[in-house]
């Protein structure tokens, strides 16, 4: 994030939004991991949802969110695959 002063308070702004493209890659490289995820485009306020396609562990939800964090220091929100009862 970069945060530049506007009206004398600090503000953050995204350095890196993700691509499409580069999205479309962490997601296959983790899917050849095992942790199969489907990120969207981002929504109205910039946040990349990163839904799991099968439930994973802590681990595994770490290990995602940090691929993309890798790529992007725009906002992220992670979404769990429920087993249906």
């Amino acid at each position: 994030m970069i945060t530049q002063i506007r009206d004398g308070r600090p503000v953050d702004l995204i350095a890196h939004r993700i691509t499409p493209t580069e999205a479309a890659t962490v997601a296959k490289v983790l899917a050849v991991e095992g942790l199969r995820v489907e990120p969207t485009e981002p929504d109205f306020e910039g946040v990349v949802h990163l839904w799991a396609k099968q439930p994973l562990g802590t681990l595994g939800e770490v290990r995602v969110l940090r691929a993309f964090r890798a790529v992007t220091d725009g906002p992220l929100a992670f979404h769990q695959a429920v087993t249906p009862c």
